[in-house]
C-alpha cells in the first residue's frame, strides 16, 4: 500500500480497542472449563494443554508462547478445533476474543489459520450467517477481516465475506453497523479484497448511504472515513464514479464542519490529502466549500498535532484551483457533478451576466439542467435546478420557449406537487417566470441568494 508512513501513524494513534470498545473484557471475565471440553472429546489432550497454558496467563507469558513456533502452532490448532467443534455461545465468544487478540498482537501468526483442516475461516464465515447474537457475529467478522488483511486468504472466502458485508451495511444500525464497518476497515487493508468491495458498489452505494444516514454517529463516521481513506491509496479507485461522488464529498465537508471529534476531522483531512493529486477532486473540494471550512478549522485550537499541518497542506494544494475556477467554470463543474448547492452561482446577478454562455452546443448545458429535475434523492439540487432554469429563461432571449421545447416546463409542472416544500416553491416560481413576460413586477423576494 502506498503512503506507508502515514498509514502506520494513523493506525497506531487510534488503536482498534478505541474503535471497537472494551466489551471483550466482559467475555474474558468468564471461566471456561477446558477440562470439561476435553472430557467431551471436543478438545484433545494436547489442545487442552495448549489453551490451559495460554488462558489467564500474564500478557508477557502469552506473548512468549506466541513467539514460540511449536506453541503457537498448538494454540492455533486448538482454537481452530473449537471454532469448528462447538456451538456453545460462551465458549465461542471466549475463543473469538482470544483469537482476535492473538492476531492483533502477533499478526505474523495469521498464517497458522490458513490452509488448515477443518478450515477455521469456513467455520467463521458460517457463523456470520447462522448466528444471530451480535457479539459473536461481530467478533467472528473481526477475526475474518484480520486474516483477510494478510493478503493470503483464498478468493472464495473473500467473496463470501464481501457478500455478507454488502448485505450487512444497509441492514444494520448502532453496534451491529459499527462491528460491520470495523471488520470492513480491516479487510480493506488488502488491495485484493478492495476490488470485491468496489465492484459490488460498496463505496458508491453503501458507504455513501451509511454517512448520510448516520451523520451524528461518531464511531460510524470515523470508521467510514477510515475505509474511504484506505481506498484512496489506490489510484484505480480515485475517480468520481468509484470513490467520492459529489454528494458524498458534500457530506464529508459537512462532517468536517461539525467537528464531532478530532479523530474524525483527522481521518477526513487525510482522505482529502490523498486526493490532492487529482484535479477533478480538487475542484470538487473547492465547489463543495472545503476552503471556507479549512479557514474555520484553522482558527480552532487542536491538541492533535497532525491536524494543523494537514489543514495547511490542503490550503496550499487548493490555492491554484480557487484562482482558476471563475464563477462560470465553477457552475459548469457543479453541473457536471450532478449536485447543486446554494451559493453565488445560483443568483440573479450570475444568470444576468452568464445567460448567453449556455447556448453553446445547442444548449447542451440547459439540457443537462433539465435532466437534474428528475433526481429523486436530492431535493436541494432539484429546487436549485428549478430556480436556475427560471432565471436563465428570463435573461436569455427566447429562453422561455427553449425551456418549453426541451421539455423543461412539463417536468417543472410535475414538481408542483412534490413532497418537499422548497421544491414546490421553486417549481412554482420557475413556472411563473416561464409564463410571465415582465417578471420585474413580481420578483421582489426572488433576488435573495439561493
Amino acid at each position: 500500500m502506498q503512503g506507508g508512513k502515514g498509514y502506520l501513524n494513523l493506525t497506531s494513534k487510534y488503536s482498534d480497542s478505541e474503535v471497537r470498545g472494551l466489551t471483550d473484557a466482559d467475555v474474558l471475565e468468564q471461566e471456561v472449563s477446558w477440562e470439561t471440553l476435553r472430557a467431551g472429546n471436543i478438545l484433545s489432550y494436547d489442545h487442552c494443554d495448549a489453551i490451559l497454558q495460554y488462558d489467564k496467563a500474564p500478557s508477557a507469558d502469552q506473548s512468549a508462547l506466541l513467539k514460540d513456533d511449536n506453541e503457537a502452532e498448538r494454540l492455533a490448532a486448538a482454537f481452530s478445533s473449537l471454532l469448528h467443534g462447538t456451538s456453545r455461545r460462551d465458549v465461542l465468544q471466549y475463543v473469538l476474543v482470544l483469537v482476535y487478540r492473538m492476531l492483533e498482537e502477533h499478526p505474523e501468526r495469521a498464517v497458522l489459520f490458513l490452509k488448515r483442516s477443518p478450515d477455521p475461516i469456513d467455520s467463521l464465515l458460517k457463523m456470520l450467517n447462522r448466528t444471530k447474537e451480535e457479539f459473536t457475529v461481530g467478533k467472528a467478522a473481526a477475526v475474518i477481516s484480520q486474516l483477510i488483511s494478510t493478503g493470503k486468504v483464498p478468493a472464495e472466502h473473500m467473496e463470501r465475506f464481501n457478500t455478507w458485508i454488502i448485505r450487512k451495511l444497509p441492514d444494520s444500525k448502532g453496534d451491529a453497523l459499527v462491528a460491520a464497518l470495523f471488520a470492513l476497515k480491516n479487510a480493506l487493508k488488502d488491495p485484493g479484497y478492495q476490488k470485491y468491495f468496489v465492484d459490488a458498489s460498496g463505496v458508491s452505494l453503501h458507504l455513501n448511504q451509511v454517512i448520510r444516514n448516520n451523520s451524528n454517529h461518531r464511531q460510524v463516521l470515523y470508521l467510514t472515513g477510515f475505509c474511504l481513506w484506505l481506498l484512496s491509496f489506490q489510484n484505480q479507485w480515485k475517480n468520481t464514479s468509484v470513490l467520492i461522488k459529489a454528494q458524498l464529498m458534500q457530506s464529508l465537508v459537512h462532517t468536517l464542519n461539525d467537528r464531532l471529534k478530532p479523530k474524525i476531522v483527522r481521518i477526513i483531512l487525510c482522505l482529502f490529502e490523498n486526493m490532492l493529486d487529482s484535479e477533478t477532486f480538487r475542484q470538487l473540494m473547492v465547489m463543495k466549500g472545503l476552503v471556507g471550512i479549512l479557514e474555520s478549522l484553522q482558527a480552532d485550537k487542536w491538541e492533535d498535532g497532525d491536524i494543523m499541518p494537514l489543514i495547511k497542506k490542503l490550503q496550499n494544494g487548493l490555492e491554484g484551483d480557487v484562482k482558476a475556477l471563475s464563477s462560470y467554470e465553477r457552475y459548469i463543474q457543479e453541473l457536471k457533478s450532478g449536485q447543486l448547492q446554494p451559493g453565488p452561482v445560483h443568483t440573479a446577478p450570475f444568470w444576468k451576466a452568464n445567460a448567453h454562455k449556455f447556448e453553446v452546443d445547442e444548449f447542451a448545458l440547459i439540457k443537462s439542467l433539465i435532466k437534474l429535475l428528475s433526481v429523486f434523492d436530492d431535493n436541494e439540487t432539484v429546487a436549485l435546478t428549478c430556480y436556475d432554469l427560471g432565471e436563465w429563461a428570463r435573461f436569455y432571449p427566447d429562453g422561455r420557449k427553449i425551456v418549453e421545447t426541451l421539455g423543461g416546463k412539463d417536468r417543472i409542472m410535475v414538481l408542483l406537487s412534490h413532497e418537499d416544500e422548497e421544491v414546490q416553491k421553486q417549481a412554482l416560481l420557475a413556472i411563473q417566470k416561464l409564463l410571465v413576460q415582465n417578471w420585474k413586477s413580481i420578483e421582489g423576494n426572488d433576488e435573495e441568494k439561493r
